[in-house]
């Protein structure tokens, strides 16, 4: 289960924060039984399944270049040096 910090949401297990909105909490299921269950409840639901796919590629289509601008951004702070 998830935990609150002064930050957002984090994992009950890494402790590193939950990268999908605040409004939908991690699932860590770091016990057999309960990783168990939230994937067959995962097959059972077609919509949230749905749902899981589109929140998800839609970080990965927020963050596509990211480490290319960071990479420039660090090679034009150093050229100024």
């Amino acid at each position: 289960m998830a935990r609150r910090s002064s930050s957002g949401i984090r994992c009950s297990i890494s402790g590193h924060p939950c990268t999908f909105p605040q409004s939908q909490r991690c699932r860590d299921g770091h016990e057999r039984r309960e990783l168990t269950a939230e994937t067959l409840r995962l097959f059972a639901d077609d919509a949230e399944r749905a749902r899981l796919e589109r929140e998800t590629l839609a970080i990965i289509n927020e963050n596509k270049g990211a480490s290319k601008k960071s990479a420039k951004i660090l090679v034009d702070m150093l050229c100024c040096l």
